[in-house]
């Protein structure tokens, strides 16, 4: 017997495998909080505010009077009416 084989009492064992390094469970993604609601709009404006409408022009000089305010030359009777109607019959 070789002098290995008196000292070792149990055939040798290669040296057990470590198991690869374990990687923690990969992070969860980040939560991400509530997503942000809309921004808030302000009121709407009101519209802008008319200032006071404008009155009407005034007129610097008074309108003329309508022509209608003119006499009418009287009209002549046609001549054939000049003739006297003959007397009626009784």
């Amino acid at each position: 017997m070789s002098y290995q084989q008196q000292q070792c009492k149990q055939p040798c064992q290669p040296p057990p495998v470590c198991p690869p390094p374990k990687c923690p469970e990969p992070c969860p993604p980040p939560k991400c909080p509530e997503p942000c609601p809309p921004p808030k709009c302000p009121e709407p404006c009101p519209p802008p505010k008319c200032p006071e409408p404008c009155p009407p022009p005034k007129c610097t000089e008074p309108c003329p009077p309508p022509s209608y305010q003119q006499k009418c030359p009287p009209v002549q009777p046609p001549p054939t009416c000049q003739q006297k109607c003959p007397p009626k019959s009784k």
